[in-house]
């Protein structure tokens, strides 16, 4: 008995032993707090023994369930002798203990995870360190009068105030909306008005309150915030109760609701189960929506990950997607502010955004990976530098661990002119002369890791030479002063491919732009001003600028990652000049992109009116002109068309109609919002209805409408 009862003791020091360190912060994590322990008695003013005092007469039996106290930032499992009440101490060094409550119908508990070394094979040794989660402290539920605990808010009861709508075949109720309910956990009921439960429809937990619909202020001032964030002021939902009647659930039902983390579904549900802090579809092996401490089910259980699964959960950080996967639904992880690395199989299937507005994201596989040695470039042949390969994805690294990616690795073919002369082989250098290059223009600001391939650099820039012509050369970038952890301006800097021109006293080959990365923006976006230019604009043109200005000042003020592009246009028709050339992207120098609101004001006042033929102008051919720009990957994308008059097919793009505008739009997620006379609206409410615009009137002030309607897109708000 004794030495069992050692040997369970011996593992269990052993199992512990080898827990990592507590995540480092200003203000250490108070453990008795978070578990619900005032610490009061449990630690002495010394130090704890990790051991029983060998002199006691008592042969200590401890018990195997412990409590966690705390001293000067240690931490210890404290277990009771069953004898004599004596404590004993064991320190637990903690990699992360979440300050959320986990639970399930009986009991809660915070989710605590830790390092266990564990022996391979049944063998003492090799041995490999696995990361668990425990179920530390686990407590029952402390219910008030209303069925709903105290301490993580789970509700036994069913919610009341739920909005409904009887389906389609009136055989029973779909969950459409919150309504009155201000439960944090929901608690779905298995019946209403004596039908049952059977679905949870689109959108049905949108976690925002209602437009604001107070009364006018002393002095007149009408509060003009139309949205409110829910994570500051609102309601939220933590939890969700699914009963066994419920047998369809929209892939939106839950993807607003940010910090929605645990689900609890009836047993006898035939179609729904919770596994890992997973919601199931188990008929379609699918994951319906997944949480910040979700563990996807690698047992062939689920097969795929549903559209909008992870979208906006706020505190998901990392996700491993099982081999077992292989598909993964459309906008799945849209919108994870926090979501860093993803580990992913090797060809899955995946759909249209599965990471956008995710920015920060990196994609980890297990690499194959194959050294390629340097090689140095000759006149004719491009060489590169020291990289590594996979074999499996194609993808270029620094390192043989396949930890840093890198973009390029060539050094292109070139000769060495001196005096228009190559000192490798001969030749003589052509009389292409470049007197003048393009400026390139500071890209703006960017968040906190922010990937090399989501900084929108551009790859050609326009020269001029002797002759007066332009050419558009292709520019090599060297990206290793950026570092997207840390905030700062960076100064990145690229060659000109040139091999055939030379250059003018005072310039070289070398082009640099800058990119400043800060500690915290909310949101990327790219807009595309698309603006009337025609005649008939002569009476709304100033209010119409005006407006325009404080659009990009107030959505850069908002903290948003943005940039601008002014497309002009008016008419084919009686136009001198080539029709071609009507329709113009306003450049930036050499760039399509304004990044910053300052810049963007110059270009919009310093617009002219143009000929217009007759009334209908080529709007059409303005909107498919923006989609030639190129967006950042992972920006919203927002037309913003702005125009008095009716339009007319004519484009230069081969569309056939405004139906085949409006698809291709909203195949490429484009948001469309509309500025035109209100005549005009139901001719242009197939872009905005489809694409989730705003339409709004050009004589007057228009554009609050628009901050108030984009900016919450921006921000992640709606997931759209």
């Amino acid at each position: 008995m004794k030495n069992r009862m050692a040997k369970r003791i011996l593992a269990l020091i052993i199992a512990v032993a080898t827990l990592l360190s507590l995540v480092s912060c200003e203000t250490p994590l108070d453990l008795d707090a978070l578990f619900g322990y005032d610490g009061s008695g449990n630690v002495t003013d010394e130090k704890p023994n990790k051991k029983p005092d060998k002199d006691t007469a008592c042969e200590h039996k401890y018990d195997e369930l412990f409590n966690i106290v705390s001293r000067d930032s240690a931490y210890f499992y404290e277990r009771t002798c069953e004898k004599c009440d004596e404590k004993s101490y064991d320190e637990v060094n903690v990699v992360a203990v979440s300050d959320k409550w986990l639970y399930d119908e009986e009991s809660h508990w915070n989710n605590l995870k830790c390092k266990e070394t564990v022996a391979l094979n049944g063998d003492a040794s090799p041995v490999a360190s696995v990361t668990k989660d425990y179920k530390i402290n686990t407590a029952e539920h402390s219910f008030d009068e209303n069925g709903v605990c105290a301490d993580c808010h789970y509700n036994s009861v069913a919610s009341v105030g739920l909005e409904f709508a009887l389906n389609e075949e009136g055989t029973g109720y779909i969950v459409v909306g919150r309504g009155t309910c201000t439960d944090e956990h929901i608690n779905i009921p298995a019946e209403y008005e004596g039908l049952p439960v059977v679905a949870i429809g689109d959108d049905a937990f949108a976690d925002i309150l209602p437009e604001d619909d107070s009364e006018e202020e002393e002095g007149g001032v009408t509060p003009t915030s139309s949205v409110t964030i829910t994570n500051e002021n609102g309601l939220r939902v933590l939890g969700v109760t699914i009963p066994d009647t419920v047998i369809s659930i929209s892939c939106t039902a839950f993807s607003k609701c940010e910090e929605l983390n645990n689900f609890i579904v009836d047993v006898a549900n035939t179609v729904y189960s919770a596994t890992n802090n997973c919601l199931i579809d188990n008929v379609l092996k699918t994951v319906v929506r997944g949480c910040e401490f979700s563990v996807i089910p690698d047992d062939g259980q689920v097969t795929a990950i549903g559209s909008y699964a992870f979208a906006g959960s706020s505190g998901l950080v990392s996700i491993t997607i099982p081999e077992t996967i292989e598909d993964i639904g459309d906008k799945a992880f849209m919108e994870c502010d926090a979501l860093i690395e993803v580990y992913m199989p090797e060809n899955i299937n995946t759909g249209i955004d599965v990471f956008r507005g995710s920015i920060h994201v990196e994609i980890k596989v297990d690499h194959t990976v194959v050294l390629v040695p340097a090689k140095d470039a000759t006149c004719e042949e491009a060489g590169n530098i020291e990289y590594y390969v996979c074999t499996d994805c194609g993808n270029f690294y620094s390192d043989d661990k396949a930890e840093n990616r890198i973009y390029d690795v060539t050094i292109p073919a070139a000769h060495d002119f001196v005096d228009g002369v190559c000192t490798k082989c001969g030749l003589v250098q052509d009389e292409i002369l470049i007197v003048s290059i393009e400026t390139i223009n500071h890209l703006g600001k960017f968040p906190l890791g922010t990937l090399e391939n989501a900084i929108g650099l551009q790859n050609t820039i326009l020269v001029t030479t002797k002759d007066g012509l332009t050419h558009e050369l292709a520019i090599v970038w060297d990206l290793t002063s950026y570092d997207k952890s840390v905030a700062g301006e960076y100064t990145i800097k690229g060659v000109i491919q040139s091999d055939k021109f030379h250059y003018a006293e005072g310039l070289t080959n070398e082009v640099e732009v800058g990119i400043e990365v800060v500690e915290k923006m909310i949101g990327t976006a790219d807009i595309v001003f698309v603006l009337d230019i025609s005649g008939s604009m002569g009476s709304s043109i100033s209010n119409v600028k005006n407006n325009m200005i404080r659009i990009a000042e107030a959505i850069e003020n908002a903290g948003v990652s943005a940039r601008w592009s002014v497309i002009t246009f008016s008419d084919f028709s009686d136009v001198p000049g080539d029709p071609n050339e009507v329709t113009q992207i306003k450049k930036n120098g050499s760039s399509d992109w304004y990044t910053s609101a300052e810049d963007c004001k110059e270009v919009i006042n310093s617009i002219n009116l143009a000929y217009g033929g007759d009334g209908p102008e080529v709007a059409v051919d303005g909107l498919m002109m923006a989609t030639t720009l190129e967006t950042r990957k992972e920006a919203r994308t927002f037309y913003i068309l702005l125009t008095d008059a009716d339009y007319k097919v004519a484009n230069n793009y081969g569309v056939s109609s405004m139906d085949e505008v409006v698809e291709k739009l909203d195949n490429n997620n484009v948001n469309v919002s509309i500025i035109t006379d209100s005549y005009y609206y139901s001719l242009y409410s197939p872009l905005t209805d489809t694409t989730g615009g705003v339409m709004s009137y050009i004589y007057g002030d228009f554009s609050q409408t628009l901050i108030d309607g984009l900016v919450p897109i921006i921000y992640g708000e709606v997931v759209a």
